[in-house]
């Protein structure tokens, strides 16, 4: 299981970015109109997801508020600008380095496959956009562990900790049908101050989420 969920990744990293990189085409990108907003779906979903469900764990057990939580946005930031600038075949090997460091010295194989597979099953996507969204949570996930590593300098405990976190979360979505990434992106907001114009639309749509006694007495962290 833990080869096939976040190794057998290898086998299609350079073809889904070279697929990117073709949606990325005006002309083309016209003609495949609607499978074009699903890759687009999908890979924002995997980015999105990741990133607000490890800064949720990152709030409740490390006590990150706004100011390091934006502060980790922008290493990630740099880190993805810095990476958007090699060849297909640059980011192939860049990013097998980085996660290979990762698993080599703080992160553990298992739980890693875990959150990725199961977070995938949340997204509800298929084919090819599967594969597309299974490399933006992979891509999100190494970004964001190399950065608390080294910029936050995080140790091996707390990344692991961090992963059993984050994994917990993903098994709350999928086991409780009242329950999705909206719901941690509203905590986000209220307890961060951050704002996500997928849960203004959310709630726009489907009313305010009530997330529950929990957060009866709202603590903005700043």
């Amino acid at each position: 299981m833990a080869v096939a969920g976040f190794r057998a990744i290898n086998a299609t990293m350079q073809n889904t970015w070279q697929l990117l990189n073709f949606l990325k085409n005006a002309e083309r990108r016209q003609l495949i109109l609607n499978s074009v907003t699903e890759f687009k779906q999908a890979k924002d979903g995997g980015i999105v997801n990741t990133m607000v469900l490890t800064y949720q764990a990152l709030h409740d057990y490390y006590r990150f508020g706004n100011k390091r939580l934006n502060k980790l946005r922008e290493c990630v930031k740099k880190r993805a600008e810095a990476f958007e600038k090699l060849t297909n075949e640059e980011k192939e090997k860049s990013f097998n380095a980085m996660r290979d460091k990762l698993l080599d010295n703080v992160l553990k194989m298992q739980l890693t496959d875990d959150f990725i597979i199961h977070l995938i099953k949340t997204l509800g996507v298929k084919g090819k956009c599967r594969t597309t969204a299974e490399m933006a949570i992979s891509y999100m996930y190494v970004m964001t562990m190399m950065s608390l590593w080294e910029d936050f300098k995080f140790k091996k405990d707390d990344i692991q900790f961090l992963q059993k976190k984050i994994k917990e979360y993903v098994f709350v979505i999928k086991e409780n049908d009242d329950i999705n990434i909206c719901s941690f992106m509203k905590c986000l907001k209220l307890e961060c101050g951050w704002r996500f114009k997928s849960l203004d639309r959310y709630e726009k749509e489907y009313g305010k989420i009530d997330i529950g006694p929990k957060h009866a007495i709202y603590e903005l962290t700043i």
